[in-house]
């Protein structure tokens, strides 16, 4: 009898299964029977589904768009298994088959792997280190023409982004010197783009929101909260592959929370550089908890490590520089530049490059962590190229016996901060070995970025030989052979310190070896910049399209807010009850005034009319929108309301568009309840009136005539 919201749910869409209720409880022993089973079974199945995970994401690719091979196994795997066991589907070959027969059943395997996991101000500490060491300096030195860019990749629902804009706004200048926002937020889950896009959230909400904040952003409308127009126009939410779709540019803070972890190694890879290309010079990098940039320390500097707060590193993009567009390089080419280069200089500048060539020791640049930053020429007696991935850290590139001196100078210069100095190295080069000595100084920083160290090797002596003897003493001199004795014991304590220090050192790239998985070659990485300069090349020519197509847009924003505002007045001017109901009758939209004779809050939007109780006999209504539908008729009967004396006159006619397609139904109720009283009262006099007058002709029948002919006379 009351069956309006099993069937809301059924239409939804998210029910897997409907069936009587007699039938639930064996279905549902056949389930839980079908998903408790011991280890090894759940072993050999999750095998088994691996193997058809290719053709899995094969169809997901062809279906949907989207890419899935490059995802984490076991997350992909344990969305299949639950939509095998929703389907009560053992062998992963026929789940395949129905997936491939049915293309709905990958639309639903889709939205599993959707994991729209969100809230505002998750990880309040997260954000509130945000809110410290960010979004102050994001406003330093802006002008109020400039804007401010924030990139949300993986947006689900949209809390994320308007929690961003939330803290831009609180800490943003007041009047008009605060400069524009722009928040661009993105996701390929079109369903949770549409609730982002319309802003408003249950009332559970307000737990995770300040009442400061609630009552300064969110208005509540009907039991849920609605985020303010002024935050609203501030977030841009489009559908985005982060993978496929070229990135955004010139962004000052990107805020990817939680996205990564379900990515495999290789998808990782891919991704931190072109964070650090669509970021402008010293933006920042907001990851999740369970997210990092270790391999990519050459790109980003630390700010906050428990929060995972990066910047972009300033000077590493020369050494990072895309390779150059072919129309550019053509550009270049038909216009040649008109100054000479400079082949020559004065004598001093002469002089000094050629005493810096020829004579100045050899010198590297290194962070703290031991990455190499820079070098120069002829540090091949010293460094080497290390056997394996390719590998910037001077630790692994360091030559037979400079490896423990050198990562103790530099230790010694990081925790110091002055100049270290170890003479008397022995080095092996060239098949023999170079005495040299090393100096760590430590550069001046430059705006807060990591500091850098120089390490200068100076030899000391040439090469000698590792088969020349070393001189002997003679044995009646006691005390030289003593000291011959300890020398050579502290060679021997050195050598196996040395020793013990490679195999330290080995045992930690044997560790190093097992976070390979979560580096890109340097050929993947130089072709997804290939890809990326490409796409930057072909959206600065849609940018601009774009930009007087924004205009024309902003204009028509303007006049559409105009012509709403006009109709909402004119609608609750007139206090005439309407509904707008689409071809499946359900609501689409309602006037203040119907709530008199609907149970009508704004949620009741999509609904089917004949789900909302009406306040007045309405049992011919539906029968009544169904015939206007087929018979385009308009309809006019009188309706009194059931709870109060209010009579209504109400009229059914098509919804006809501007193109004259009819795409609904209007149902309006007039207030007619003065009217009637008034034809009610009008009846009742003209009935009395029409008494009188019958009373007066009976009295006029009975007067003589003569009396009346006298009376005429007279």
């Amino acid at each position: 009898e009351y069956d309006g919201m099993m069937r809301s749910a059924v239409q939804s869409g998210l029910v897997d299964m409907v069936l009587p209720a007699e039938e639930m409880a064996e279905k549902l022993v056949g389930y839980f029977s079908h998903a408790n089973r011991d280890e090894s079974e759940r072993d050999r199945r999750k095998r088994e589904v691996a193997e058809q995970l290719s053709r899995i994401a094969a169809l997901l690719r062809m279906r949907t768009g989207h890419d899935f091979s490059g995802y984490k196994d076991n997350t992909i795997l344990r969305r299949i298994q639950r939509r095998m066991q929703v389907l009560q589907i053992d062998d992963p070959t026929a789940f395949y088959e129905r997936l491939r027969d049915e293309p709905q059943q990958v639309d639903l395997l889709f939205q599993d792997l959707l994991i729209g996991v969100t809230s505002f101000f998750r990880d309040p500490q997260a954000f509130n280190a945000l809110e410290r060491f960010v979004v102050p300096k994001l406003f330093e030195g802006r002008k109020p023409d400039e804007t401010i860019r924030v990139w949300v990749p993986g947006c689900a629902t949209g809390e994320e982004a308007y929690s961003i804009a939330m803290l831009l706004r609180e800490n943003a200048p007041r009047g008009a010197a605060s400069p524009k926002l722009q928040i661009f937020a993105t996701d390929i889950d079109e369903r949770a783009l549409e609730v982002a896009r319309a802003g408003r959230y249950p009332a559970t909400v307000a737990s995770d929101i300040t009442p400061k904040r609630l009552k300064e952003f969110f208005s509540r409308e009907d039991g849920t909260y609605r985020v303010s127009a002024e935050l609203r126009e501030a977030c841009l939410f489009s559908a985005h592959n982060l993978l496929r779709d070229p990135p955004f540019s010139k962004l000052d803070l990107i805020a990817c929370r939680n996205l990564l972890i379900y990515m495999g190694p290789e998808l990782q890879e891919k991704i931190i550089p072109i964070f650090h290309y669509a970021l402008r010079n010293n933006g920042y990098l907001f990851l999740g908890s369970s997210e990092n940039v270790t391999r990519h320390a050459r790109l980003f500097s630390t700010i906050d490590k428990p929060t995972r707060i990066f910047q972009k590193r300033s000077g590493v993009g020369q050494r990072l520089r895309l390779p150059e567009f072919p129309l550019a390089a053509a550009a270049r080419q038909a216009v040649p530049s008109t100054r000479p280069r400079a082949t020559t200089g004065t004598l001093q500048e002469v002089a000094e490059r050629f005493l810096v060539e020829r004579y100045a020791p050899a010198y590297v640049v290194v962070n703290a962590a031991g990455e190499l930053m820079h070098s120069s020429g002829g540090t091949g007696k010293y460094l080497e190229l290390a056997a394996g991935a390719p590998d910037h850290n001077v630790f692994s590139m360091a030559r037979r016996g400079l490896r423990m001196d050198l990562r103790a100078a530099l230790h010694k210069a990081v925790s110091t901060g002055q100049m270290a100095v170890q003479n008397k190295i022995a080095v092996g080069t060239n098949g023999g070995r170079q005495t040299i000595s090393l100096a760590v100084q430590p550069l001046p920083a430059e705006g807060g970025t990591d500091p850098l160290y120089m390490l200068v090797f100076r030899d000391i002596g040439g090469i000698k030989a590792e088969t020349e003897d070393e001189p002997v003493h003679t044995t009646d001199d006691v005390e030289s052979a003593n000291v011959s004795q300890l020398e050579k014991e502290l060679r021997e304590t050195r050598e196996r310190l040395q020793i013990t220090t490679e195999e330290l050192e080995s045992s930690n790239e044997e560790l190093k070896s097992s976070n390979e998985e979560l580096s890109s070659i340097n050929e993947e990485l130089q072709s997804s910049n290939e890809e990326l300069e490409t796409s930057k090349e072909e959206l600065q020519s849609i940018n601009e399209e774009l930009h007087t197509i924004n205009a024309e847009l902003n204009i028509r924003v303007d006049e559409l807010t105009r012509a709403n505002n006009d109709m909402s007045n004119l609608l609750e001017s007139t206090q005439i009850a309407t509904v707008f109901v689409d071809r499946d009758l359900c609501i689409k939209s309602f006037t203040p005034a119907a709530r008199d004779l609907f149970r009508l809050v704004e949620s009741d939007v999509g609904r089917p009319l004949a789900h909302v109780r009406p306040r007045f006999p309405a049992d011919g209504l539906q029968a009544d929108m169904e015939q206007v539908l087929n018979r385009l008729v308009t309809i006019e009967r009188q309706v009194e309301g059931t709870e109060t004396d209010r009579r209504y006159v109400m009229r059914v006619l098509p919804y006809r568009t501007v193109d004259n397609v009819i795409a609904g139904v209007v149902v309006t109720f007039v207030d007619v309840t003065r009217v009637s009283l008034a034809e009610e009262k009008i009846g009742a006099l003209s009935h009395d009136l029409r008494n009188r007058l019958e009373s007066l002709e009976t009295v006029l029948d009975l007067v003589p005539v003569g009396i009346l002919i006298a009376e005429d006379d007279d």
